[in-house]
């Protein structure tokens, strides 16, 4: 093999092994982009399960003539309250898109949680359907997470 005929080898090999790593790299941007949506989709329906959590909330807070600045007077109330205020801010935080939505996501399954336990035992509770709702939003942020 002449010189020229081995230039001509090494380019080809050169031009197909960069041919291959680039639709390689297109490959794996292309799976990145596709879970990148799948998280802003699953971000979006945690962001409307929290904003639906807060409302029914506020609904039940009103129900009870319990205001924000008023000291909650009982466990129920004062986690109502809670969850009310951590919906609004997880939606928030998801919105934007923070670098700490993961925090904010962990400590609203926990007020979530406590909410939708505490719940279970208040009949005026069960009307607004808040023991399913907050169980929702804290199993989807658990999800989240993981």
């Amino acid at each position: 093999m002449n010189n020229f005929q081995q230039t001509y080898e090494s380019m080809k090999n050169n031009v197909a092994s960069e041919f291959t790593f680039t639709v390689e790299r297109i490959q794996y941007s292309n799976i990145l982009l596709e879970a990148y949506k799948m998280a802003k989709e699953s971000d979006q329906k945690l962001i409307e399960l929290c904003l639906e959590c807060r409302d029914l909330c506020a609904d039940w807070l009103k129900q009870s003539n319990i205001q924000s600045s008023d000291e909650p007077r009982d466990e129920c109330s004062r986690l109502i309250l809670e969850c009310y205020d951590i919906c609004t801010y997880t939606a928030l935080t998801l919105q934007r898109e923070t670098p700490f939505s993961k925090e904010v996501c962990q400590l609203c399954e926990l007020i979530c949680e406590a909410c939708g336990n505490e719940c279970k035992s208040h009949p005026i509770s069960s009307e607004y359907n808040l023991t399913e709702i907050c169980y929702e939003v804290a199993e989807r942020c658990r999800q989240r997470l993981y």
